[in-house]
């Protein structure tokens, strides 16, 4: 088998002839050239894959897939083992042209391919192209938002990959885990992913593997608030891919340049990426490049809060959404973008007709992820109707839309987004109540537009879709376990004091005193309890109850809490001792569960 890094060199090769990337691939696609190409190449197979990884290196995704399918349908008849890897390749460059529908259709027939070429290859050659499959799956599975399927099925591909020798594979499966890391919140498991993957590339002289891994480590440091070193990488990718000639990649990494520069509010360094994206339009034949400037211009235009600038970027949207070659990403940033234009101008307004086009374009978004499988955001849109339901008190309804997202997450199996919305539909739940009073007090829509904090979530969907950004981590502050009556057998503080407010735990043990008997007598789900700022997950198992008091966001609370429960039942603790009337956990005991608290909640 022919690996990356021969291609690669081959490549250098091909561009020192012919005097650069375009000139190489004007040469290889272009009829007249037959000839040269059967001089200056040895080997149809090798010649295909040298011409598929150029092309795939400038962006041309398209053209590398059509030129797959002529050399498939040439070859559907024969008995030639390089099929598979043609094949293989294919599903790879469609990756990035077609919805993870289409894709996952690619993968089954794939790996029912596989079975039937077994005899012709040798063990590591079909391994590796199994384990290649396998990471294709993980990254299908990533885009419909099965994250945690996703996870298990990467870390599979990456184990094959090492057992079998091929470091380039494992590595790409590195950097996938560290996005798949990112959107579950572990920021510094992905950054350490991302980092050893970067590392690895630049050694194996792979320079668009590279710029990826550096690209994606910028969006972790991003998401870590470390703006600077975030906006090195980008820059560092960005030379990179600009000795690659590859438009495609550069005006992605440009477009993170620009929201990371409006996210700092350095307007020079957001219009000078804009230039740079302008400039890339008339050299690059790439339609995505086309499509991130509109955006781009959209976002700068919006960033202005001129009415002027507001229409500007409504018409941007507007084109972006009826353009013939808009992908799924552009229809989405075009979606909320104009999503929050129009809060921006219910704000403003006060106008209630505001709302029936903001249900409309939410309408449409939800049907285009849909299409396209995009199940993560499909829930992001219906708490968000869910939440405009209860701006006009429909409760009912708002309720109906929880169940449904609920239904959704568990269908396909989405454990993380699952959590999400269970604390969501508390938090709403509790604000009831406030949104009632506030009816009888006649108050204005924007008091319940505040209350709500429908912009805020609009934001945070664009801010998740642009780079996968999670939310901010909670603040740890006391891991507790305690008998069914509400008894301390374990605590520890994570706060600088010694001590924790004794109020603050006595309203606590208080609350869990007064519900423990029905919580015991349901079905165990975790519980939470707020007083001030503070918030208590409780998970009732086997008679006791883990405990957890934090400050901030419950969604990666509620995970880690689940984490520490599951790992800790792993460890050889005297559960029985624990569960009796003596209510002793011994010192063995205390040391493994601090091992555990470590883990979890150092890690």
């Amino acid at each position: 088998m022919v690996s990356n890094i021969t291609i690669v060199s081959a490549l250098v090769k091909l561009i020192a002839i012919v005097g650069s990337p375009l000139d190489a691939v004007e040469i290889l696609t272009g009829t007249e050239h037959r000839n040269f190409i059967e001089k200056k190449m040895e080997g149809i197979h090798d010649r295909v894959l040298l011409l598929v990884r150029l092309l795939e290196t400038m962006g041309l995704y398209r053209h590398a897939k059509d030129l797959l399918d002529g050399m498939l349908k040439e070859n559907q008849t024969k008995e030639n083992p390089r099929v598979l890897e043609l094949l293989v390749l294919r599903a790879e460059i469609s990756q990035n042209l077609v919805t993870p529908s289409e894709l996952m259709q690619m993968i089954d027939k794939v790996e029912r391919a596989l079975p039937s070429f077994s005899h012709c290859l040798d063990q590591e050659e079909f391994a590796q192209l199994t384990a290649r499959v396998k990471r294709l799956r993980g990254l299908a599975l990533f885009s419909r938002g099965e994250i945690e399927l996703a996870l298990e099925t990467m870390i599979s591909a990456k184990a094959m990959a090492e057992a079998y020798h091929c470091r380039e594979l494992a590595m790409q499966c590195a950097d996938n885990l560290g996005s798949i890391y990112q959107v579950l919140g572990e920021l510094d498991i992905a950054l350490d992913h991302h980092q050893r993957a970067a590392e690895a590339f630049e050694q194996m002289g792979m320079p668009l593997e590279y710029a990826r891994a550096l690209e994606n480590t910028g969006l972790v440091l991003q998401g870590k608030k470390e703006y600077e070193r975030a906006l090195g990488l980008f820059l560092h990718s960005l030379r990179l891919l600009k000795n690659l000639r590859n438009g495609a990649y550069i005006s992605r990494v440009l477009l993170h340049t620009i929201s990371l520069a409006l996210e700092l509010k350095d307007t020079k360094l957001a219009w000078y990426s804009f230039y740079q994206l302008s400039m890339l339009v008339t050299q690059s034949p790439s339609p995505a490049v086309s499509l991130r400037e509109k955006l781009a211009l959209a976002w700068l235009r919006e960033n202005e809060n001129r009415f002027a600038s507001f229409v500007q970027a409504e018409e941007l949207y507007q084109e972006l959404l009826e353009h013939p070659h808009v992908f799924f990403e552009m229809q989405t940033f075009a979606i909320l973008g104009l999503l929050s234009l129009k809060m921006k101008e219910l704000t403003l307004t006060g106008n209630r007709e505001i709302i029936t086009e903001i249900l409309m374009i939410i309408g449409q978004a939800e049907q285009t992820a849909l299409e396209n499988e995009a199940y993560r955001l499909v829930i992001e849109l219906l708490k968000v109707k869910a939440r405009i339901a209860l701006l006009e008190n429909g409760y009912v309804q708002a309720k109906e839309l929880f169940a449904k997202a609920r239904e959704i997450a568990e269908k396909n199996r989405l454990t993380n987004v699952l959590l999400q919305v269970e604390v969501e539909g508390k938090e709403l739940e509790s604000q009831v109540r406030t949104l009632q009073q506030l009816d009888k007090e006649n108050a204005s829509i924007n008091e319940k537009l505040q209350l709500l904090k429908l912009g805020e979530k609009f934001r945070k969907i664009a801010k998740q879709q642009a780079g996968g950004i999670p939310e901010e981590p909670e603040q740890p502050i006391m891991i507790m376990i305690l008998s069914k009556h509400g008894v301390t057998l374990y605590a520890k503080s994570f706060t600088a004091e010694t001590t924790v407010d004794p109020q603050l735990v006595g309203a606590f043990i208080s609350a869990l005193n007064e519900f423990s008997r029905e919580m015991f007598s349901g079905r165990g789900t975790i519980e939470r309890i707020e007083h001030g700022d503070y918030t208590m997950l409780v998970n009732p198992r086997d008679m006791l109850m883990f405990c957890y008091v934090f400050k901030g966001s419950a969604t990666m609370a509620i995970r880690r809490l689940q984490k520490f429960v599951s790992e800790l039942y792993l460890q050889p603790l005297r559960w029985d001792k624990w569960k009796s009337f003596m209510l002793m956990v011994d010192r063995e005991d205390v040391e493994l569960i601090d091992k555990t608290v470590n883990s979890v909640f150092y890690a």
